[in-house]
């Protein structure tokens, strides 16, 4: 089999430019993927001083895929991102996929009355009208709640 000279390129992958690298970064959906092929050799581990870079890695973060698990949608309007409490009753929303490594950005904006946030091991569960206080395994939650005592909710 003959292979044409002009897609030939020396070195193989690593001779390949830093612009067609960063296309590849680009492709790569997974960030685990994406951490495998940066430890590749010393060339491509350059790439994470490239301009471009941040803007790939960015968008992988902010690309990753969750659905949230609300216990009653009696209780739990959803637009978008934007969760609202429309009856008043305490609503615990758990999100899946389930983190179990690295670093996530979880950002919360407080528009009236959250009461608390947290992170919960993904054996506990919460059922309608719950609170995180309330359920069997707290040993297994980290919460913090902005409620303080003797303040009324508003």
């Amino acid at each position: 089999m003959t292979v044409p000279s002009e897609y030939n390129v020396d070195d193989g992958f690593l001779g390949l430019g830093e612009f067609i690298l960063l296309e590849v970064l680009n492709e790569i959906i997974e960030i685990n993927d994406m951490k495998q092929y940066l430890v590749a050799n010393k060339k491509i581990y350059k790439l994470k001083d490239h301009s471009r870079f941040q803007s790939l890695i960015k968008n992988k973060i902010d690309s990753i895929i969750y659905n949230p698990l609300i216990p009653s949608l009696e209780d739990i309007e959803l637009n978008d991102n934007t969760f609202k409490n429309i009856s008043g009753k305490a609503s615990t929303i758990l999100f899946d996929p389930i983190i179990r490594s690295g670093i996530v950005k979880f950002e919360v904006l407080n528009i009236m009355g959250i009461l608390g946030i947290g992170i919960a091991d993904d054996s506990v569960s919460y059922q309608r009208d719950q609170w995180p206080a309330q359920v069997i395994g707290w040993d297994k939650i980290v919460y913090y709640s902005s409620w303080k005592k003797g303040t009324p909710f508003q």
